[in-house]
């Protein structure tokens, strides 16, 4: 079985890392692809907030902002790797 996602979890939104997630561009660019997903052959996957267009966060949020278990640990990891022995948020 063929699977078609353009979302993995472990990459950036499709509408942030294919298109424009400008404001005035957001809503078609995520119509783009969701039509362009639809043309391939193959199974559609859909994560969460795809469906919605949701883009990625901006790079101004700081690393406490983060709510992703993934995102939190990675960040600790480089933290203590960096800075092993200060207590930076």
């Amino acid at each position: 079985m063929k699977a078609t996602d353009n979302d993995p979890p472990d990459n950036p939104r499709s509408v942030s890392r294919y298109c424009s997630d400008k404001d005035e561009y957001r809503e078609l660019s995520a119509k783009l692809l969701c039509l362009m997903q639809t043309t391939l052959s193959g199974t559609i996957y859909v994560y969460q907030g795809e469906e919605l267009g949701q883009r990625n966060m901006p790079p101004s949020f700081e690393p406490s902002e983060y709510k992703d278990v993934e995102t939190i640990n990675y960040w600790e990891k480089v933290r203590a790797t960096l800075y092993p022995r200060t207590n930076i948020n």
